[in-house]
């Protein structure tokens, strides 16, 4: 009998395991713009705009790519544990930039936005709200260039 419940518990241990590891999807809202302004200045600029907007920004071994962590929502050494646990929203922002010529970018910028209605509900993707959308934080980037 003892044998029969080990094998049983194993069971119940693969199927929660199997259930946890199932393929999310992801809901982008994604914007493409053309600058007139070489790579290098767009990503130094795009990082200073993300981080003043409260993004960890976290830089990798490719030149072309931004990423962020999620947006600190609360200040205090409980940020952590109010964005992974109790928060309602959070969002991260990841940026593509291709040189287009000599003096011009091709930038993607894409906002990955997720939610969930109280503390013990999974996160779930959507559509970021407007003060959180790809199309802002493109906006920001281009006024701190003097574009606009």
């Amino acid at each position: 009998m003892p044998a029969r419940l080990h094998g049983l518990a194993l069971l119940a241990a693969a199927l929660i395991l199997s259930a946890c590891a199932g393929q999310t999807s992801t809901r982008e809202d994604t914007v493409e713009a053309i600058l007139p302004l070489p790579p290098d200045q767009v990503r130094s600029v795009l990082i200073s705009v993300l981080e003043a907007d409260d993004y960890s920004v976290r830089t990798s071994d490719d030149e072309r790519v931004v990423e962020t962590g999620y947006r600190k929502q609360f200040d205090g050494p409980w940020n952590w544990l109010a964005t992974s646990r109790l928060g309602v929203d959070r969002s991260r922002v990841n940026a593509v930039m291709t040189a287009e010529g000599a003096a011009s970018t091709r930038l993607s910028l894409s906002v990955i936005h997720h939610a969930k209605d109280h503390a013990w509900s999974a996160w779930q993707d959507t559509t970021p709200p407007p003060h959180r959308d790809a199309g802002l934080h493109l906006r920001a980037l281009k006024v701190a260039l003097g574009l606009l």
